[in-house]
């Protein structure tokens, strides 16, 4: 028996390409039962989706304030340009790090982010001490 879902949500993002092209990707959920409440079971993808973890879609814009502090410290004004093109390298880089830990580990690419943060904290603090 095939059965209406109790929620449907359904969100389009626009996303421009490297080659300066805006392509469109749809998501959607849907939750048969709120019984066990909203966030019971988890989320399901289809195996062929590569799901970008929340740490790292955070980590853009925290990069960004980062970017500011530095022009702060040091007197610098960066055209907005700069501040696109060392952000989409630092990002680049970071999902080229998590990519190589999820096939690595055969772990969830949300693991993964977990386990770069976490071995670059250890090792920080393995280096500075605990209060630098």
């Amino acid at each position: 028996m095939i059965k209406s879902p109790e929620r449907t949500s359904h969100v389009n993002l626009p996303v421009r390409t490297d080659d300066g092209h805006i392509q469109s990707f749809e998501g959607y959920r849907v939750q048969h039962s709120t019984a066990r409440g909203p966030a019971k079971g988890g989320i399901r993808y289809h195996p062929g989706v590569v799901v970008i973890p929340d740490i790292l879609c955070n980590a853009g814009g925290v990069t960004v304030s980062y970017f500011e502090w530095v022009q702060d410290e040091q007197h610098l004004f960066w055209e907005a340009q700069d501040v696109y093109n060392r952000l989409e390298r630092v990002m680049k880089n970071s999902f080229a790090e998590v990519l190589k830990i999820h096939l690595d580990r055969k772990v969830s690419m949300r693991t993964a982010a977990n386990m770069l943060g976490i071995s670059r904290v250890a090792e920080t603090t393995t280096l500075r001490g605990l209060y630098p």
